[in-house]
């Protein structure tokens, strides 16, 4: 006599085969879903840092009037001189600390030393990710203008 069909245990197997499967495949859209937020996150921390350096660098400011927020510090990024209308936006989450170090001069005076009209500038942008602070670090030279 044949029998037709599947056990119970069959059945009971296979349903856990399926389940496994589907569990992997909805774990890998949830990270891949976390990545692109983590991701999207970076780049306009990336974007506001370079953003920094190049209103510092249109203003001179290196050179000018230079800023150096404390080592510790988180200073919104449309603090002064950043703020107003066309400067950088309010209320983005994210914060910055800035320094601008001009580069020393070699010893040995020459007027012509090009050290003396460089100037590195440091942007930090800072934001917060589920109760861990993150960061984006960009640095850049600027000559005097």
């Amino acid at each position: 006599m044949s029998s037709r069909g599947f056990s119970l245990l069959e059945v009971l197997f296979a349903i856990g085969i399926i389940a496994v499967g589907i569990l992997a495949v909805v774990s890998a859209v949830a990270f891949g879903l976390r990545g692109g937020q983590q991701g999207a996150r970076v780049t306009e921390g990336t974007a506001y840092a370079r953003r920094l350096i190049d209103e510092c660098r249109s203003r001179n400011l290196p050179f000018v009037a230079p800023l150096n927020d404390g080592a510790a510090a988180r200073v919104a990024l449309d603090n002064a001189p950043f703020g107003g209308p066309s400067g950088m936006p309010a209320n983005t989450g994210m914060t910055r600390n800035l320094t601008m170090v001009p580069l020393k001069a070699a010893k040995t005076g020459a007027a012509d030393d090009y050290k003396a009209d460089l100037a590195e500038i440091r942007v930090r942008v800072y934001w917060s990710e589920k109760g861990v602070e993150k960061s984006v670090d960009m640095r850049a030279l600027h000559r005097r203008t």
